[in-house]
């Protein structure tokens, strides 16, 4: 069987997992993307052929993000789990859903760096200005080094 040519194909799959998700940000990637330049012409014409970069990153970054979420309805609700679940959601430009995933990440490791600093991007990229700030002074604090490549 053709790699995309299941039940309506990879394309399909991510647009019922975009639905199913709830991500606006990817349900506009997978949906919106104009068919890209490749060998086969046909191909772009065909149904449920996943097509560009953009696309298969879209459909990459769903099926990681369910595969997140299938742990953690699991059960499996490590910070860095969470944390990995925030960037995913962040990288879709899903800031809100990514915040709440860091915060949560942080109440289990409340200085965890890593989870500091992404959480005040996606305050920032949410207009939460002072409160992205307060979090970056902690990451700091605790993770000097994740000034590096910054401040140089």
């Amino acid at each position: 069987m053709r790699r995309g040519a299941r039940r309506g194909g990879a394309q399909a799959a991510a647009g019922h997992a975009v639905q199913l998700l709830g991500l606006p940000a990817l349900r506009h990637a997978v949906g919106v993307l104009p068919p890209a330049r490749c060998r086969d012409h046909g191909a772009a014409r065909r149904p449920g052929v996943v097509r560009g970069a953009a696309e298969r990153a879209a459909v990459r970054a769903l099926h990681r993000l369910r595969l997140h979420h299938e742990l953690i309805d699991k059960g499996h609700r490590t910070p860095e789990l969470l944390y990995n679940t925030g960037l995913l959601l962040q990288k879709t430009e899903e800031h809100t859903e990514a915040a709440r995933f860091y915060r949560e990440a942080l109440d289990a490791s409340p200085e965890f760096p890593e989870a500091l600093l992404n959480l005040g991007i996606a305050l920032k990229a949410l207009g939460e200005e002072e409160e992205a700030r307060s979090h970056w002074r902690r990451a700091l604090k605790a993770k000097p080094e994740l000034a590096n490549g910054y401040f140089e």
